[in-house]
């Protein structure tokens, strides 16, 4: 993403511009619905412009200068990126969100050390239910100058070995073979790994992060470079005609792709390709029109500083998402402002450094030390900072539930666990347990309260997303297969351990009201998504499930969802600053009627199946919404950690209202 020849092309500037507008508009939400593709571009550019400056140093002299040219990539790549990792190392502990501090400062680490791809395939990234969405990692952009620095590392000692090879053999295509030999085995690679062929539990991470299933980019841009000397002998047609389908091919892959966009797969070749043909149209020093149109002043300009709008703009853009995260406008700001960034970067940084003498090995060598240490003593500084902020109130009130921190959210049934782990014992007069999804869980604490005050015996057994019901569900358009199997051994365990009550809670409400959760009575049925026909059968399942665990002589009690709010609310994904300075602005609030509304049809459902099979239900509603309207913060105290389930504050705070319906 750096300039790399001493001798210009002003449309590879262009280029250059091309693609970092194309990726910082997508990572602010400003258009340009695949504009990832530009860091396929830089590749390419990367590729072509290093070989076609070592083919320029070994035509005349047979061989390299490695010192001089990883003392042009120290001065070139590493300060302005020093700088920008310690300045975001240093901001992060009050504007990154608070779960997202531990990831920023390990991929830092690693940015440092040019292994921020690896770190983030194997590590960095997660999923689940309450996963950290990885958006919030300010330094997620880091795995690309990674891959780019691996591929510095590695490819001119390719280029020059082949050379010496296809010299000492007379045959001086040997650099054509070699690149040739990487497209070969990349490409394939790439394509397998992002279907899920390979060794690894990892495929589709080492598909997008991974060098050697990027490699093949490079090697294409290398190609063109050695074919640089008949491409000037292309004739005017052919060079409007590869610049006009190189731009065509670029744009279609900018425009029309999207997050659903199955990449890096075959897909990947669109802009490939189409960046390869447009720097061959460029070959030869005759301008078309493409050309000149890249080669324009303003887009140069921005081509001087893509890599530091690069470096700069993912961190602005999450900044200031955590700190508006309900403010679309809030990115493209921060965007803008990142190129300012990148100008003074440019200007007072990246130059007079590029330019400066190199003095020697010894002064690069102290300046790559400088650039590598001083973001991982930021890095160490952010991490053992952040446990220091863990003890405040700040992450206390957004702390994960007893039900998570004890390993009881699982999907391993209740009759195969190692129930000791998630049991609260306070008497052995009562036993009780609490089960079903994260909406269950999110009652531990309160539930671990009332056992207490009334000394009985609590068990927990949760597995999120994951309803407590008798039937088939499917997630978006996946079979929650798992979950079913949840359900019976549970249910099986249940019968066998005989507790004195057993208390049900699952997010019937979004399970019932929202479409991508589909129902039916077995994998044969047909699947059931409209809201009237669920609730139906949220009903019976529920009223079976009952019905089998009181004809046990079990007392079964079922919680009835708590209020959920509209928006996709997660104060874990906001800054520390703004929670902790601007927390009125952080809160939303939802109407009791409104609220009440949203889950009519699952409490109806769950009076009625309880009501059918001898048991009772019992309604937080009230205790979590005191007033009108219902909010996610009262007085000082945050009642939820998220949407739709409450913070652990508000569990400890139903302690006496469990211990009520215990008593019972």
């Amino acid at each position: 993403m750096a300039d790399t020849m001493s001798e210009r092309r002003l449309d590879i500037q262009g280029m250059r511009a091309l693609a970092v507008l194309a990726v910082v508009a997508y990572h602010a939400g400003a258009g340009f619905s695949g504009g990832y593709v530009g860091v396929d571009v830089f590749f390419v550019i990367s590729g072509y412009v290093i070989t076609r400056m070592m083919l320029a140093e070994l035509g005349p002299s047979n061989t390299l200068d490695f010192r001089r040219f990883y003392q042009r990539r120290v001065r070139r790549l590493l300060p302005a990126l020093a700088l920008m990792l310690g300045v975001v190392l240093v901001l992060s502990p009050m504007l990154v969100a608070l779960q997202a501090q531990v990831s920023t400062a390990r991929t830092g680490a690693s940015a440092a050390l040019v292994n921020a791809n690896n770190y983030l395939t194997f590590f960095g990234i997660k999923t689940g239910y309450f996963a950290l969405d990885s958006k919030s990692n300010p330094l997620l952009h880091t795995w690309s100058l990674s891959v780019e620095e691996q591929f510095y590392l590695v490819f001119p000692l390719l280029i020059w070995a082949s050379w010496r090879v296809g010299s000492r053999f007379g045959r001086p295509r040997a650099g054509v073979f070699t690149l040739a030999t990487i497209v070969a085995i990349s490409f394939p690679l790439s394509i397998a790994l992002r279907h899920g062929i390979g060794l690894s539990d990892f495929t589709s991470e080492l598909a997008f992060y991974s060098a050697p299933a990027r490699a093949w980019e490079f090697a294409i841009g290398g190609l063109v470079a050695v074919a640089a000397p008949r491409m000037v002998r292309l004739s005017g047609v052919m060079r409007y005609t590869f610049g006009l389908s190189g731009l065509v091919l670029v744009a279609v892959a900018t425009f029309v792709y999207d997050d659903s966009t199955v990449f890096p797969d075959f897909a990947v070749i669109v802009p490939v390709v189409g960046t390869a043909l447009l720097i061959a149209a460029g070959e030869g020093g005759s301008a078309t029109w493409v050309a000149r149109i890249l080669s324009l002043a303003p887009l140069r300009r921005i081509g001087d500083v893509s890599y530091g709008w690069y470096l700069w703009h993912w961190p602005l853009i999450v900044f200031a998402a955590a700190m508006w995260p309900s403010a679309g406008l809030a990115r493209s700001v921060a965007a803008v402002l990142s190129l300012g960034v990148a100008f003074i970067s440019y200007r007072w940084l990246e130059e007079p450094i590029r330019h400066v003498k190199s003095g020697g090995r010894h002064r690069t060598l102290l300046v790559a030390a400088v650039c590598v240490v001083a973001p991982l003593a930021a890095a160490v500084s952010l991490e053992a900072g952040h446990h220091v902020l863990l003890d405040t109130s700040i992450a206390s009130a957004f702390a994960p539930h007893l039900a998570d921190a004890s390993g009881c959210d699982s999907s391993v049934p209740l009759e195969r666990r190692d129930t000791e782990q998630c049991v609260w014992e306070y008497g052995v007069a009562t036993n009780i347990v609490l089960i079903g999804d994260s909406n269950a869980g999110q009652f531990s604490e309160g539930m671990r309260a009332g056992a207490q005050r009334v000394g009985a015996r609590l068990t927990v057994a949760t597995y999120s997303s994951c309803p407590f019901v008798p039937f088939v569900v499917w997630q978006a358009g996946d079979e929650l297969t798992e979950c079913r199997k949840f359900v019976e051994g549970s249910l099986r365990a249940l019968i066998s351990m005989r507790p004195d009550a057993v208390y049900l809670a699952s997010s019937s409400d979004a399970y019932i009201g929202t479409s991508i959760f589909e129902f039916a009575v077995d994998g044969e049925s047909a699947r059931v998504v409209d809201p009237t026909a669920k609730a139906e059968m949220w009903q019976a399942g529920l009223a079976q499930i009952v019905d089998e665990l009181t004809s046990a002589g079990i007392r079964v009690v079922v919680i009835h969802p708590v209020p959920k709010f509209a928006s996709r609310w997660r104060p874990v994904n906001m800054a520390p600053l703004r929670l902790l300075g601007f927390p009125d602005g952080a809160t939303i609030e939802i109407s009791r009627v409104e609220a009440l509304g949203r889950r009519q049809r699952a409490v109806d459902a769950e009076d009625a199946a309880t009501k059918l099979a001898g048991a009772s239900t019992i309604d937080p509603f009230d205790q979590l919404c005191p007033g009108d309207p219902c909010r996610t913060r009262v007085g000082s105290t945050w009642m939820y950690r998220d949407d739709s389930h409450i913070s652990v504050a508000a569990s400890e705070a139903l302690g006496a209202w469990f211990a009520a319906s215990l008593k019972t």
